[in-house]
C-alpha cells in the first residue's frame, strides 16, 4: 500500500485496505451469520442497487452487494443488454444506469475524501457506473475493485474511468472462466460494451457439481480464496470484520 491517490495526484497518506482485506470485508454482503455490530456505518438497502459504506483509516469503502439470486439476475441481464445514452457516460447497461441515479445523491452526501468503490456481481457494474459520475462531477475516487465484472458500458465510459486506479478480476483458468465478464455481449459498432481495464486473472477451483454450471467461476467467494492462495496479505483489517467464505 502506498499514498492514496485522487485522480491521479498525490493526496494524504492514509493507510489502504489490501484487495484481500476488501474482499474480506465485502464477504460480509453475501453471509447468512449475523452482521457484527456496527459493522457498516451507512446501509442503502435500494432495490437494484443495494450499498454499504465503511469507513476505516480515513477511508470509506463503498460495498455494491452482486444479486442474491444470480441466475435470475443472469436472465434478466440478457433480456435488457441493450445500451442507452447517458450525457456523461454515453451508451451504458439501462439497468446499471438508472438504479445508480436513485441512489448517487444519498451516497455522495455521506462519503469523505477518500473513496474506494467495490463490486461484484450485478454490483460491479454499479461500481463503475457511480465511479464515472463521481469523476464527472470531480468527485474524489481512489480506486476501484471489481470482481467477476459485467460490461457496463463501452469507450466513453472507460475514457471517464482512464485516470483512475483499477483493477478487475475474473475467475480463470485453461478450462474455463467466469462467464458473467463476457455479458452484455458486443456487437461493435452498434453495442460497444467493453471493460474500462484488461482483466486480471486469479483462480481458485469450483466445484465440478456445482448448481451454478456454466457460471460455476462466479461465486464470489472463489475470489476470496484466489486472493489469499496469490499470497496477498490482510494486515489493516479488524479482525472482527475477517471472514472467510467459501461460496456466494
Amino acid at each position: 500500500n502506498g499514498p492514496v491517490r485522487n485522480h491521479g495526484a498525490t493526496s494524504l497518506m492514509v493507510v489502504m485496505l489490501s484487495d484481500t482485506e476488501i474482499a474480506d470485508l465485502y464477504a460480509w454482503l453475501y453471509t447468512d451469520l449475523p452482521t457484527p455490530k456496527g459493522m457498516w456505518d451507512h446501509v442503502f438497502p435500494v432495490d437494484g442497487a443495494y450499498a454499504v459504506v465503511k469507513r476505516i483509516n480515513g477511508i470509506d469503502y463503498v460495498l455494491f452487494r452482486g444479486s442474491v439470486s444470480t441466475i435470475d439476475w443472469l436472465e434478466d441481464f440478457f433480456k435488457v443488454a441493450v445500451p442507452i445514452p447517458d450525457f456523461y457516460l454515453g451508451h451504458v447497461h439501462p439497468g446499471f444506469v438508472l438504479s445508480i441515479r436513485a441512489i448517487q445523491d444519498r451516497l455522495n452526501s455521506v462519503l469523505g475524501d477518500h473513496v474506494v468503490i467495490v463490486g461484484h456481481s450485478l454490483g460491479a457494474g454499479h461500481a463503475q457506473i457511480f465511479a464515472g459520475l463521481r469523476v464527472v462531477k470531480n468527485l474524489p475516487v481512489d480506486k476501484i475493485v471489481l470482481f467477476g465484472s459485467p460490461r457496463a458500458g463501452g469507450p466513453t465510459l472507460s475514457g471517464v474511468l482512464s485516470k483512475l486506479k483499477i483493477i478487475s478480476y475474473r475467475n480463470a483458468e485453461p478450462k474455463g472462466h467466469d462467464l458473467v465478464t463476457d455479458i452484455p455481449v458486443a456487437f461493435p459498432p452498434v453495442i460497444n460494451y467493453q471493460h474500462p481495464v484488461v482483466l486480471t486473472d486469479i483462480f481458485a477451483e469450483p466445484d465440478i457439481n456445482d448448481k451454478w454450471l456454466v457460471f460455476k467461476y462466479h461465486h464470489f467467494g472463489l475470489y476470496c480464496r484466489a486472493l489469499k492462495a496469490n499470497g496477498q496479505a490482510a494486515k489493516s483489517l479488524p479482525g472482527y470484520l475477517l471472514k472467510d467464505t467459501n461460496n456466494g
